[in-house]
């Protein structure tokens, strides 16, 4: 507790005599003003804030223990040659996760005095202590690391993970099992990690990662990832085959493999015997051979010189024969004033596309539909329309058929001319009743 000192002072001569006794002083012994034993490593975190209008800074230190907030110190800088500081009494949380409630209660209210003669807003103490707290990893252990993933550079299994907030460093386990016991096998200050280890060429390896918080503590296990292991240099096998139908004919495409010079394309022949049918240097071929309808399967290989990678993973798809025959028997009707196209069937189709004529020789899709009749429910003007139709499936698009027209009468003329009639038809009648 401070305590107040009183003192006088004397006067002494060449010979040793006293002089008279001053009046007295007194003083107040404060706080020391030493700086403050730091927190232990990995527990002490800060923020600053810069009071606007003055020329110093605050820095707000923060201390954990397990968690829980231990102390709050304030230093003020470019106050002279004294180094000082307030450390602040921890009353419990208030309605900000963390921040104590001292600075709270006194948030804008008062100031808090640091050294005679000038003083720091508790408004930048809770800026500083807010900035201070954002540094502490979140409570508990950290969270798994997301997105793990492994691949082979070199012969290396190259294990990766997102960033986890608040992680020092990150644990690298290593098993021959997805479900096996996993041991330790290295550390990483970033997000990937090489294993040096001499592994065997062929055998499939599985990864989880931890984070590691300041304090040591191990976060959650991520979930594993596994790669196999490939002589150095080896290529990686295509990944991202696939095969589709264009123009009646299979095309397969892949995605690049780095270090591919070409690429060799298998068909299977027979049954699981596959042959070569064609090299290319891009990442897509088309079959031009195939020609009988039925099922054709795809495998691919990377190739650089003597190395090749190991097959892709096969692809297959149904090849259908010659494309479609175009719609015949089409004609062009008027049925309750509308315009009703019909045509005959297409082996081999799924659906048929109807084009009217929207303008001189230009035609405008207006129907895609299974049925063989399409009735134009379109408020159309009277005038001559032309329709012709194609027929679709998964594969394959016939060409069109041939151009049917149908004139198309005015409905409201029409309609005045039966009401015209229908009401000299009445009159006609009640003429009769009435002779």
């Amino acid at each position: 507790m401070p305590k107040t000192y009183y003192y006088k002072v004397r006067a002494v001569d060449a010979s040793g005599t006293l002089g008279t006794t001053s009046a007295y002083a007194s003083v107040t012994v404060t706080a020391d003003t030493a700086t403050p034993t730091p927190a232990p490593s990995g527990t002490t975190y800060s923020g600053t804030a810069t009071v606007v209008g003055f020329n110093y800074t605050v820095t707000v230190y923060v201390t954990k223990n397990n968690g829980t907030i231990t102390n709050v110190s304030v230093t003020a800088n470019n106050l002279g040659d004294s180094a000082p500081y307030y450390n602040l009494a921890i009353n419990g949380s208030g309605s900000r996760p963390g921040i104590p409630q001292q600075i709270i209660n006194n948030q804008g209210t008062s100031n808090i005095d640091v050294i005679s003669g000038a003083t720091v807003t508790c408004d930048a103490i809770v800026q500083g202590a807010n900035a201070a707290l954002a540094n502490f990893p979140p409570s508990g252990p950290l969270p798994a690391p997301a997105n793990v993933g492994a691949s082979c550079v070199n012969g290396k299994p190259v294990i990766t993970w997102s960033a986890v907030s608040g992680a020092v460093n990150y644990r690298v386990y290593r098993a021959t099992k997805a479900s096996g016991s996993y041991a330790g096998v290295g550390t990483a200050t970033g997000t990937s990690f090489t294993d040096d280890a001499a592994l065997t060429v062929g055998k499939t390896y599985y990864y989880k990662v931890r984070a590691v918080d300041a304090s040591g503590t191990l976060g959650t296990t991520s979930t594993y990832t596994s790669v196999t292991v490939a002589a150095a240099n080896a290529l990686p096998a295509p990944t991202g085959v696939n095969v589709s139908i264009v123009n009646s004919k299979p095309v397969i495409s892949w995605n690049a493999v780095n270090g591919a010079l070409h690429y060799s394309v298998f068909r299977e022949s027979d049954i699981k015997t596959y042959t070569l049918v064609g090299i290319t240097n891009e990442d897509v071929f088309t079959d031009n051979n195939v020609i009988e309808p039925g099922k054709y399967s795809y495998k691919v290989q990377a190739v650089n010189g003597e190395i090749v990678s190991e097959f892709s993973v096969v692809v297959s798809v149904e090849v259908y024969g010659d494309e479609l025959d175009a719609p015949t028997g089409v004609r062009a009707t008027i049925v309750d004033f509308k315009p009703v196209i019909t045509w005959n069937a297409v082996a081999g189709a799924t659906h048929y596309e109807v084009y009217r004529e929207a303008d001189i020789k230009t035609y405008t899709l207006v129907a895609s539909l299974t049925e063989t009749s399409f009735t134009d429910n379109t408020l159309l003007e009277p005038g001559v329309y032309c329709y012709k139709i194609r027929a679709v499936n998964e594969h394959s698009v016939s060409g069109y058929s041939e151009v049917v027209s149908v004139e198309v009468s005015d409905i409201k003329q029409m309609y005045l001319t039966v009401n015209v009639l229908k009401m000299q038809q009445l009159a006609l009648v009640e003429q009769k009743y009435a002779a």
